[in-house]
This record gives C-alpha cells, sequence and structure tokens, in this order.
C-alpha cells in the first residue's frame, strides 16, 4: 500500500501546494462516519491576477473566497474508497481581464472552479492488489491546471470553463518473495476554453498568434511495467519501461503569417520511450528514499523535415524521492524530477525539464500547524521549428507557499497563509505574484 500511494502522490504535486485540495482534507470528519461536509471562508489579496511581466497590465485586487466542499470514506478488510468535491467562488474587488482574449471573460469579477477527487485500492488477495485515481479541475488559475512539475502550461490565469483531468491505475502482483511487479496506467486531459481568436489573426502577413487551446489542448497516454527485486529487507532494486504518447486536440494553426499556417497543433505529437533502473531504501521505519535513473528518447513524428526542427532526441531521466515522519503529525517530503516536456512555447517541440519541490507539515502545539512548500523549476527549449525557435533559452520559475492552521475544535479551524511565485523567462519576460489570505473553515 505504501509503496502505491507514494507513487501516485508524487504525481499529483504541483508548484504551489499550498491551497491544493486533496481527498483526503476533504473526508476529514470530527466523527467516525462514512460522509463529511466542510465549508471555507477566506479573504485575500493578491498584487498580479493574471501574473503579467508587463507593469501596465497588472491587476492587483483584494477578495473573498467560499468552498464548500463534501467527502466520502469508506473501508473494509480489501477495499478503500475516499471521494470528494469542492466547489470555490472568488470575488474579487477589481475586474478581471482575460488573458489570451480581452472580450473573453474581460471585465469579470469572478472565479469559479471545481475540484473533483476518487481513489480506490482493493486487495484480491495478499499477493495482487489494484490502485485507481481520479482527479477533474473546471478552473481558471494555473495551480490546477497546469501539469504538475512540467513547464507545459501557462503560468497565467485563462478564463473561462478550463479542464483538466488525471486519471491512473496500478496494479501491483507479487509474484515471489523476491520478486514483485507492477504495471500501470496514466492518462491526462487538457482542454482550454480560450481558441483561436480570427480578430487577433486578421492582418495580412502578420505572425499568427496561437490561443491557449491551440497550444495546450491535449491528450497524454503512459504506461509502464516495472519489476522489483527485495534484495534485503530494506532495499529493493527495480528496472522498468515506460510509453508515452502525447497527441494535441487543438487543430488551431500555431506558426506562420496570416492566412498562411506552416505549424498546427496536432504537428508536435509525440512518442516517448523510457529505460530505467532505481532502487527504494528505507533507512528506518520513518525515514525511506527512492531514486529512478534512466533514458528518455522522443519523437516527433508528424513535425515537417524543413531542416529546421529536430524531430527526434534523447535526455536524461530523474526521479527522487525523500519521506521523514519526524515526530507526531509531522513529516518532511522533499523531491527531484527531471524529464522532457511539453511546453506552451509555439516555436520549441518541448524543454529539458528539472524540477526541485520540497513540503513540511509540523505540529508545533497539539491544535497549532504549520506548513512550508517550496518548488525551483528550470525549463530549457528544445527545437527549431520552421527556423525561428526558441531553442535552448530557458524559463527559470520559483514557488514559496506558507501556511498556519489553529483547530479550536474538531468543527472549527482558523488559518493565515501566504504564496509568492516568480518567473525568470527569456522568452515572455520576468514576473512575480505575492498572495495573502486569511480564512476560517467549519467541518462536519
Amino acid at each position: 500500500m505504501n509503496k502505491i500511494v507514494a507513487c501516485v502522490g508524487t504525481a499529483a504535486l504541483s508548484a504551489s501546494m499550498m491551497q491544493s485540495i486533496s481527498a483526503q482534507e476533504i473526508i476529514r470528519s470530527p466523527a467516525q462516519r462514512p460522509w463529511s461536509v466542510a465549508a471555507t471562508v477566506r479573504g485575500f489579496y493578491d498584487d498580479n491576477v493574471n501574473t503579467t511581466p508587463v507593469d501596465a497590465d497588472k491587476v492587483d485586487s483584494f477578495g473573498i473566497e467560499v468552498s464548500p466542499a463534501v467527502g466520502f470514506a469508506w473501508t473494509d478488510e480489501a477495499t478503500t474508497i475516499n471521494a470528494g468535491y469542492r466547489y470555490s467562488l472568488k470575488y474579487y474587488d477589481e475586474a478581471i481581464p482575460g488573458t489570451f482574449d480581452p472580450n473573453q471573460g474581460g471585465g469579470d469579477h469572478t472565479d469559479q472552479s471545481h475540484n473533483f477527487m476518487a481513489a480506490l485500492t482493493h486487495d484480491f488477495s495478499e499477493r495482487y492488489r489494484i490502485a485507481l485515481t481520479e482527479s477533474f479541475v473546471i478552473g481558471q488559475e494555473p495551480d490546477s491546471l497546469r501539469s504538475p512539475g512540467q513547464a507545459s502550461d501557462q503560468f497565467q490565469r485563462i478564463s473561462g470553463e478550463n479542464i483538466r483531468n488525471y486519471a491512473s491505475v496500478i496494479f501491483d502482483a507479487r509474484m515471489t518473495p523476491l520478486f514483485n511487479a507492477e504495471l500501470g496506467y496514466n492518462n491526462s486531459y487538457f482542454n482550454y476554453d480560450a481558441e483561436f481568436n480570427e480578430a487577433l489573426n486578421s492582418t495580412f502577413l502578420a505572425p499568427i498568434v496561437p490561443s491557449p487551446s491551440g497550444l495546450l489542448d491535449r491528450v497524454e497516454n503512459t504506461g509502464f511495467a516495472e519489476l522489483q527485486y527485495l534484495m534485503t529487507p530494506s532495499t529493493t532494486l527495480l528496472a522498468g519501461y515506460q510509453l508515452r504518447a502525447v497527441n494535441y486536440t487543438g487543430d488551431e494553426p500555431i506558426t506562420g503569417l496570416v492566412p498562411v499556417p506552416i505549424l498546427f497543433s496536432e504537428d508536435r505529437n509525440s512518442v516517448s520511450h523510457y529505460g530505467y533502473g532505481g532502487v527504494n531504501h528505507a533507512f528506518r521505519p520513518d525515514f525511506t528514499a527512492s531514486l529512478k535513473l534512466g533514458i528518455q528518447y522522443v519523437d516527433f513524428y508528424n513535425l515537417p523535415d524543413n531542416g529546421n526542427t529536430e524531430n527526434t532526441g534523447t535526455s536524461p531521466f530523474v526521479q527522487m524521492m525523500l519521506t521523514y515522519l519526524y515526530g507526531p503529525e509531522s513529516s518532511l517530503h522533499a523531491g527531484f524530477t527531471h524529464s522532457r516536456t511539453p511546453i506552451y512555447d509555439n516555436t520549441a517541440t518541448d524543454a529539458d525539464t528539472s524540477v526541485l519541490w520540497l513540503q513540511l507539515r509540523h505540529r508545533i502545539v497539539p491544535r497549532l500547524f504549520g506548513s512550508a512548500t517550496g518548488t525551483f523549476q528550470s525549463s530549457t527549449m528544445n527545437g527549431v521549428a520552421n527556423g525561428r525557435g526558441n531553442d535552448d533559452k530557458t524559463d527559470l520559475i520559483y514557488g514559496l507557499g506558507l501556511n498556519l492552521e489553529y483547530f479550536f475544535n474538531s468543527y472549527i479551524s482558523a488559518e493565515i497563509g501566504y504564496n509568492w511565485d516568480k518567473m525568470n523567462s527569456d522568452i515572455i519576460g520576468d514576473w512575480d505574484r505575492n498572495r495573502v489570505y486569511i480564512g476560517v473553515t467549519a467541518r462536519y
């Protein structure tokens, strides 16, 4: 069980974890009942709502957020089910213009988001187990929309009902006392509401302005197989293979001149093959680490072969994670990943992306908890599309979150927090964003 949960947890971490919501948080209940309800009210201040690098376009705003949630948890000897839904309504005292299309959501004072999560584990026997997870979001904030640990999706708020969905299934089989096998499948789906803008692309022989939908709408399918060998009671060696297909679904022109497009969304479709080896080690029951090292080979099979585009490439593949449960209700999680990932830039095929992250939760006194999260991400662009690309240009992204939560009793808690995000980009310019909030949550 711990092995499966650790794998899913690593994939679920994102750059702004302080305001993320997990099924575990939704279902937390004062009584041992299968269902729970909760409601959070927050006041907040955001000094750069659209995360724009242009000072003249910055919008700062005070606001209020109302967020009800429901949850369900059930378990027996073989099966555990967790499910939860959270709705969020944010009201800004300043009108928030649309990011891509000023007429789409322009002048809006509100954001609405829907967040659904579910998880199921089932033990067929002592040797065979299956785990399924589902995470579905409709919203505008990049925190919940972009791919965790990737350069892919924009770090700007995008107006409209944008959709992000993750689903996974992992089958775990203990073949012998020393050998274990895992088979898995992950699916990611992205659908942005901002589509090709005819008004922005009406000037003859002007460069095409791509939309978030044209650049980022896609389906990612990943399958993997991993063999594990129990070398000692505390050390497991592993070797695995992973196949990943990225299919862009925007069906829009993304480069060229009006009205002569050169590159379309689907031209950046790709297939990647990963081969890796690694080790899981428990230094102590409360202190564990894992490491995977390998090679990723990617093939952009749809790109036009014009001499200016890199259709194939290889890159190191690295995944590390550290978990330390150092005290009662206190834990430290840290990790590092490196791989080739999708990218928002229309003149690059993808990016070599490295992500370093940390998540700390500490029980200061029995009713007071402190949390801190931090991320650093570096993405270097690959490939030159049609001779005008951003090959070797880099985005550096920083994130920090701090939170204090005090439980008056099992039903009422209060919190105060701060989030800081910053980007230094060779492509879109530099920006930073500061957010502070204070709120109260009621649970039953």
